[in-house]
């Protein structure tokens, strides 16, 4: 079964707790995706340490589905399997944007 994109109770948890910062955070987290082996074509020990630093960072803003197929890349990466990066790309753009509308719709404005 295919995790939901967002962990809508971890966001409201974050939300209350870290307030607008959450908005920065996803902004930072943005940032570093971008710049990241995923995006920049770097070897694969790189590859395979920026897969899990961004793995974790995904489950702790709250991106359930992207987590997971980035943990899994891992495993992968680990194991010297290929891994498909235009895909991740695309989880990673696709889930950054739902979670930027989920905080624009809960909190009224964008981050």
């Amino acid at each position: 079964m295919q995790a939901e994109w967002l962990d809508t109770e971890l966001l409201k948890e974050l939300g209350d707790t870290v307030g607008e910062l959450l908005g920065k955070l996803v902004l930072k987290f943005d940032d570093q995706l971008k710049a990241s082996p995923l995006f920049t074509d770097h070897e694969n020990a790189d590859l395979t340490m920026s897969l899990h630093k961004l793995a974790g960072s995904s489950a702790s803003l709250g991106m359930t589905r992207l987590a997971e197929a980035l943990k899994k890349a891992e495993n992968q990466s680990r194991a010297g399997d290929e891994i498909d990066p235009r895909f991740l790309r695309e989880l990673a753009t696709e889930s950054v944007r739902r979670l930027i509308v989920h905080l624009d719709h809960q909190t009224g404005e964008s981050p």
